[in-house]
C-alpha cells in the first residue's frame, strides 16, 4: 500500500512537473517573439530618424528636419490620446473576449479611431500653420498620423491576444518598411518632408491591411 501510493505521488509530480515544463517553454517562446517585435518598432524608428537627418543634413535642409519633429511631436501627442481612450479599452477587453467578440471590438476601435481623426487633421494643419510649414506636408502628415493609428490598433489587437509571433510580420512591413522606403528616397533625391510622410503613411496603410486580415476583420459579425 505504501509503495503503491508513493508511484501514484512520483507520477503526479512528474505530470506536474512536465507541465511546468511546458508552460515555461511556451512563456518563453512568446518572451523572444515580443522582443523581436519591439525590437522591429524600435529600429525602425530610430533609423527613420537617422537616415533623415543624415540626408537633411547634406543637402543643407536642417530646417526640413526641425519641420519633421514639429510635425511629430503633435503625432506622438495624438497617438498618446488614442492610446489611452481607445487602444487601452481594446488591450483590456479584447485580452477576455473570444475570437469573434475580439474582431467586434478591434472593429469598434478603427471606427472610432476614424471619427476622431477631423479633430486630429485640425491640429496638424493648425501646427503646420504656426510653424509656417506648407499645409501639403500638414495634410500628408495627417493621412500618415491616420493611418499609423489604425495600423497600431490592429497591433494591440493581436497583442492582446499574445500573439507577438504574429504581429511581427505586419510591424516589419511598416516599421523597416519605413527604413527602406526613406532610404531609396534620399538615394534617387526624392526624399522630402512630403514624401517621407507618404513613406509612412503606404508603409502603416499595407501593414494594417496585413494584421486586420490576421486579426479576422473581414469575417466580423455584428
Amino acid at each position: 500500500m505504501f509503495f503503491s501510493d508513493m508511484i501514484a505521488l512520483l507520477r503526479r509530480a512528474h505530470g506536474r512537473r512536465a507541465h511546468i515544463v511546458r508552460t515555461l517553454a511556451s512563456d518563453s517562446k512568446r518572451s523572444i517573439w515580443a522582443i523581436a517585435d519591439q525590437g522591429v518598432v524600435s529600429l525602425g524608428n530610430f533609423g527613420v530618424n537617422i537616415i533623415l537627418f543624415r540626408e537633411f543634413d547634406q543637402l543643407n535642409l536642417r530646417g526640413q528636419y526641425g519641420d519633421y519633429w514639429t510635425l511629430m511631436e503633435p503625432m506622438l501627442f495624438f497617438n498618446s490620446l488614442q492610446a489611452a481612450l481607445i487602444i487601452y479599452p481594446l488591450t483590456v477587453r479584447g485580452a477576455l473576449s473570444d475570437r469573434a467578440t475580439h474582431g467586434r471590438l478591434t472593429s469598434l476601435s478603427l471606427i472610432f479611431t476614424m471619427i476622431a481623426w477631423p479633430v486630429l487633421m485640425l491640429g496638424m494643419l493648425i501646427t503646420a500653420l504656426v510653424a509656417r510649414i506648407p499645409m501639403n506636408v500638414g495634410l500628408w502628415a495627417a493621412a500618415a498620423l491616420l493611418l499609423w493609428q489604425i495600423q497600431e490598433t490592429t497591433r494591440r489587437a493581436m497583442l492582446a491576444h499574445v500573439r507577438f509571433r504574429g504581429a511581427i510580420l505586419g510591424d516589419v512591413v511598416s516599421y523597416l518598411g519605413q527604413i527602406a522606403a526613406v532610404a531609396v528616397l534620399g538615394w534617387t533625391d526624392h526624399l522630402t518632408l512630403v514624401t517621407t510622410f507618404q513613406a509612412m503613411a503606404l508603409t502603416s496603410g499595407a501593414a494594417a491591411l496585413i494584421q486586420g486580415t490576421q486579426v479576422g476583420l473581414g469575417n466580423v459579425r455584428w
